[in-house]
């Protein structure tokens, strides 16, 4: 308690000497300047923030403005005229610091809360992404599931198209093509030609158009046709794809211009059977059975 009434009393003493050596100018100087201080960071929230963050300069400005107006009313040479005119100049120069301050500390605020805003927008502007990069690959997979299921269906119509056009051609009547027909001939050429017989078997009425073209076709070539004749029993089996029949008695008894006329049918594609006949088989008058030294032409069912 000594030591406080000691401190009190040592307190009183300064405050006094201040008062009695500094001047009532200077002292109501100061008192407005603490004043206007004071009502700025009361008034203004972004001084009083800048104050709150930054008190050690507000405790610089205080103490320099107070040494200056205590230092008022010493002699007035050059030297103390020059050092309360600096000391004024400090305080004019802390008090422009700090409004600067407070405008980059302002500044630096709405960089941030500008830094958060975008972030935060970030974020959001990420999870739309993510939602739309889901929904696309989601698209992307109902996308190829619809492909693959095009794709089969597709194949399917392709089956069954091959299907439909090989009915088609199955009940399409058959017809010999003009190139297959030049075929013949041109490979024919000017070889010998001769007699020939035709026969059909089976014969219905497509099997009659298809032998009258086997027929006009061995005309143009140069041969003749000595009969057209229909064996219904005949039982001779063709090759597969074959329909075409040249029969002959035997190998060594045939005319000189069969084997020529074999290679003209495989020429034009129409993909001959050769046949002989069996000496030991008793052929009864509807199968064809060549005599010796002739060459039949047995035009087939379709396949």
């Amino acid at each position: 308690m000594i030591y406080l009434g000691r401190l009190k009393s040592w307190i009183k003493a300064r405050i006094k000497r201040i008062t009695a050596t500094t001047s009532k100018t200077a002292i109501a100087v100061l008192s407005a300047v603490i004043i206007a201080f004071v009502v700025s960071v009361s008034v203004f929230k972004s001084v009083r923030f800048f104050s709150w963050e930054h008190p050690g300069i507000l405790i610089v400005v205080l103490a320099v403005a107070g040494e200056v107006i205590c230092d008022w009313n010493r002699k007035k040479t050059l030297k103390e005229r020059l050092k309360k005119f600096f000391g004024i100049l400090l305080v004019a120069g802390l008090l422009l610091e700090i409004a600067e301050a407070v405008k980059s500390d302002e500044k630096a605020s709405a960089a941030m809360q500008y830094a958060a805003n975008s972030s935060s927008n970030s974020v959001e502007v990420l999870k739309q992404v993510g939602v739309l990069n889901k929904e696309a690959a989601d698209a992307r997979v109902t996308a190829g599931e619809a492909n693959e299921r095009a794709a089969n269906t597709e194949s399917n119509n392709l089956v069954l198209q091959s299907k439909v056009l090989e009915l088609e051609a199955r009940a399409a009547d058959r017809q010999i093509s003009e190139k297959q027909i030049n075929d013949f001939i041109q490979y024919l050429g000017n070889s010998p030609k001769g007699v020939v017989f035709t026969a059909v078997r089976h014969p219905d009425l497509e099997t009659v158009k298809y032998a009258a073209q086997v027929c006009s076709m061995l005309t143009n070539a140069g041969f003749t046709i000595a009969s057209k004749m229909n064996y219904s029993e005949d039982v001779s089996i063709f090759n597969d794809g074959s329909d075409i029949g040249i029969l002959v008695d035997r190998l060594d008894d045939m005319p000189p211009y069969t084997v020529a006329l074999i290679f003209a049918f495989q020429r034009a594609r129409l993909n001959p059977t050769t046949f002989t006949n069996h000496i030991d088989r008793a052929y009864t008058p509807n199968e064809a059975h060549p005599g010796s030294n002739e060459v039949w032409i047995l035009i087939g069912e379709k396949p």
